[in-house]
């Protein structure tokens, strides 16, 4: 952000996430933020078979950072604050956005006050931008898999779109009679 100028996590005006399914169940989604670091392997690709440092069923970061519990399952706090983080819980309690899939084969954007909050709290505690986790809401029996930034033209990838407005400072304003 500091490219564009912000200074302030008021300064950032809205923030979307858009996915393109690749195959799945098409169910309503979840959005929570994450509360234990991870990263994707060096390597890439979703079927990376060393994922070291990498998340998994049962990791944050393979093979040593073990979820609170498989799954992420571990669910509590809001994410709004720093004691939230690197301790007991795998995902925040909270949910940031719900979203319905309506057919894998379309983009879905999630978006809504809690995702962008989201982001002006990670503008202000940038240690623990562990970026969102998606989880099926109850009641989905099948997975659901998005395209990654690695696939064919790399035009599918995942998309962060935040709006910001740029500050104004004295010397913006030109007074004209």
């Amino acid at each position: 952000m500091a490219e564009t100028g912000v200074t302030d996590a008021t300064d950032i005006l809205d923030a979307t996430l858009t996915l393109h399914g690749e195959f799945g169940d098409a169910r309503t989604l979840e959005l929570r933020r994450c509360l234990q670091p991870w990263s994707d392997p060096a390597t890439g690709s979703n079927w990376n078979s060393n994922p070291t440092g990498a998340p998994t069923w049962r990791d944050h970061a393979h093979p040593n950072g073990r979820w609170n519990s498989n799954g992420a399952n571990a669910l509590g706090g809001t994410g709004g604050t720093l004691s939230d983080y690197n301790g007991i819980w795998d995902l925040a309690a909270q949910i940031d956005a719900t979203t319905p899939v309506t057919a894998v084969n379309r983009a879905v954007t999630i978006s809504g006050s809690g995702v962008t909050d989201a982001y002006r709290f990670w503008f202000d505690n940038p240690t623990v931008d562990y970026g969102h986790g998606i989880r099926m809401a109850v009641g989905a029996t099948q997975e659901l898999k998005f395209s990654g930034w690695e696939t064919a033209l790399h035009d599918r990838g995942p998309v962060l779109a935040v709006t910001y407005g740029e500050p104004v400072t004295a010397t913006d304003w030109t007074l004209y009679r």
